[in-house]
Order: C-alpha cells, then sequence, then structure tokens
C-alpha cells in the first residue's frame, strides 16, 4: 500500500517505532497524526500536543458507565489516572510544542521516547 500525507509517500502503513499515537493507531495502523514527527518533524510536538489533549478531552467525555457500583468506581479511577497522565504529558510537551511553534531549534533536538 502506498500512502501519500503531506506530499510525502511512504509504501507502509504500519507505525513508526516511534509512534506516540497508540490510543488510535492501536499499534498497528499509522494514523497521520505525526505525533511522532514521521510526517513533518517540524511539527512533531505541536501535533503530539494536538493529540494529547483530544485523548484528555475523550477521557473526561466518557460516558459508558456501569450500573454496577463497584465497577463504576473502578472506571471512575481509571478516569482519573488516565487524566492525570495526559496532564503530565501535556505539561512536558507544551514548552516544546511553544518552542517549535516560535521557530527555536533546541525544541528539534530533545528526545521525547
Amino acid at each position: 500500500m502506498v500512502v501519500v500525507m503531506a506530499d510525502i509517500a511512504f509504501v507502509d502503513g504500519s507505525v513508526a517505532d516511534s509512534c506516540k499515537n497508540h490510543e488510535d493507531s492501536y499499534g498497528e495502523i499509522c494514523v497521520g497524526c505525526n505525533a511522532c514527527g514521521r510526517i513533518d518533524k517540524s511539527r512533531m510536538y505541536q501535533d503530539y500536543l494536538t493529540v494529547l489533549l483530544r485523548h484528555r478531552q475523550e477521557s473526561l467525555s466518557f460516558t459508558m458507565w456501569s450500573t454496577d457500583p463497584a465497577l463504576r468506581s473502578i472506571q471512575e479511577a481509571n478516569v482519573i489516572e488516565n487524566v492525570k497522565y495526559y496532564d503530565e504529558l501535556i505539561e512536558q510537551i507544551r514548552p516544546l510544542a511553544d518552542k517549535e511553534l516560535s521557530g527555536e531549534p533546541e525544541a528539534k533536538k530533545l528526545d521525547i521516547s
């Protein structure tokens, strides 16, 4: 399969080893989000931040609550932990995205693996 994104063609739809968006790709198929920088390294942190903010909002918008009180309690704890996870990543990535947006070269050198 040939995939064309941002005028770059690659023959492969699998995720890159550096994939940051397993929520959408399931670790299998590249969804073209560019969070790993595969498509456009100059926008990698901005795109990663966009992905993180969207997943954080999806966690907050969870509505498939169980009617079983024990399960509901587990679900609520999971949502809290998910949001905390995204908040921590967003706190790390936002300054890098801001530097990238301003054109500061050091933003491109940092490893977010």
